[in-house]
């Protein structure tokens, strides 16, 4: 039986969770608990140090000294747990409070739809963290995994077979969900808690009072991820059992389906199929995002989805960079020397620093800080299922032309010897600290 409830223990296994993925809580929520781990790595600094002394000390002096320390870090780990218990303690008594809000609020993603947020506290989080968590394990929700996808539509495209292809995805998709039919899901099953319940209506309420409407959840809460798979999945479950569906994938509301080709049902009747699916739970296909193909065998054909550019038809599958992503890694180029050209009469040096850094980071691959499962991204690693990178000869040369334009000698060398195709190709790899991460991002904030 799964122990929804939102105490003090629950949270703790949220804290340790976060911890160990390198996401610190005790930095953003806990300062004083902060204070304490830090006098603690102190005292295991001084006991290292200690070690080395005991050859220059007598036996009882040395280990007196020991004793002390080690107690002392005992003390110390003793009143952090303490702290920290206490800490979760008042928050599991907040979110049990009428008075409970989220804190909802509208922010600036630099996008068309509006996107929300939260309130930046300890109880809004753990709060959230934990209805996740609910949600999860209850209905075995989780999304898409876009690598798995692609390659799966790679080994689909890979024969000769005649198919039927349905690209599209869901017109205002978080904006259009009826609350009213998911909450009715959500009370009706006896699975989530009461107080699950409870947290998510408020959720929903504060949405619809911010935003106005009567439908839809907030885009961009972390709850939301969850509430749509667990709204659409039964739709799922409806194209799925399709006869003619050789695939199916769906990443958050971009939907491609395969299926065979046969001649008795045209691929505009199996389209027809998917729209009444999703209208019948009160959703409607976005008509300009909405594409058909019918492939022979012979003939090739390109199709764009989840970032990439499939050119396949006649048994082999060309995988390279859309179009858009291109423009993508174009525009951070673009903003990353205007704001060299802008500061450099300032600050020569910063300037030149943080230029070089920003290429280096779209050019190769690195390793992200604070993450302790070592997870890695960059031109390679976030576009690994690339088998053509003719695309990056287009990137190289934009940024070749870029780097023309500087003036700095020195500065033009250095940046000429760093290219889109070798950071792929060569997996070529550079170091950054969390700082140099927020330095370099800073100017793509409506880049992304």
């Amino acid at each position: 039986m799964l122990d929804q409830s939102f105490s003090s223990e629950n949270f703790r296994k949220i804290f340790d969770y976060e911890n160990r993925k390198g996401n610190y809580l005790e930095d953003e929520f806990f300062p004083e608990v902060e204070k304490i781990t830090k006098q603690i790595k102190d005292v295991s600094v001084a006991i290292r140090q200690h070690r080395k002394t005991k050859s220059n000390t007598s036996i009882e002096a040395y280990e007196k000294k020991k004793e002390e320390l080690y107690k002392k870090k005992l003390n110390l780990k003793e009143k952090k747990e303490n702290l920290l218990s206490n800490e979760l303690e008042q928050i599991a008594s907040s979110i049990t409070e009428k008075k409970f809000s989220l804190g909802l609020k509208e922010i600036d993603v630099g996008k068309t739809k509006k996107a929300y947020g939260y309130e930046k506290n300890a109880t809004s989080y753990f709060a959230l963290k934990q209805i996740q968590n609910n949600l999860r394990k209850l209905y075995k929700v989780k999304q898409g995994n876009r690598h798995n996808i692609v390659c799966q539509l790679r080994e689909t495209f890979s024969d000769k077979l005649p198919k039927h292809i349905i690209r599209t995805d869901i017109l205002s998709f978080y904006e259009s969900i009826p609350r009213g039919r998911l909450l009715k899901k959500l009370n009706d099953d006896p699975l989530l808690t009461l107080t699950s319940k409870k947290i998510i209506r408020r959720i929903l309420h504060e949405y619809e009072q911010i935003s106005g409407e009567k439908s839809g959840i907030p885009r961009g809460v972390g709850i939301s991820a969850y509430l749509s798979e667990l709204y659409l999945r039964k739709f799922d479950e409806i194209i799925l059992k399709c006869p003619q569906v050789l695939y199916y994938a769906r990443y958050v509301d971009d939907i491609i389906i395969v299926c065979s080709a046969d001649p008795s049902i045209s691929v505009h009747r199996k389209l027809a199929f998917v729209k009444k699916s999703l209208s019948d739970i009160g959703l409607t296909l976005n008509k300009e995002k909405t594409h058909t193909k019918s492939i022979n065998g012979t003939e090739q054909k390109t199709l764009d989805y989840l970032g990439y550019n499939f050119t396949f038809g006649n048994g082999s599958v060309e995988i390279k960079l859309t179009k858009s992503k291109i423009q993508k890694y174009k525009d951070k180029i673009e903003l990353s020397f205007k704001d060299y050209h802008k500061t450099v009469k300032s600050n020569k040096n910063k300037s030149k620093s943080i230029l070089l850094e920003r290429v280096r980071f779209l050019t190769g691959n690195t390793r992200l800080v604070n993450n302790k499962k070592n997870a890695v991204v960059g031109i390679y690693f976030s576009c690994s299922l690339m088998n053509s990178t003719s695309c990056l000869d287009e990137l190289d040369s934009f940024l070749t032309n870029q780097i023309s334009l500087i003036e700095d000698e020195k500065l033009k060398r250095t940046l000429s010897e760093l290219s889109f195709k070798k950071g792929f190709n060569e997996k070529r790899f550079f170091k950054f600290s969390a700082n140099d991460f927020k330095r370099i991002v800073k100017v793509w904030k409506h880049a992304t």
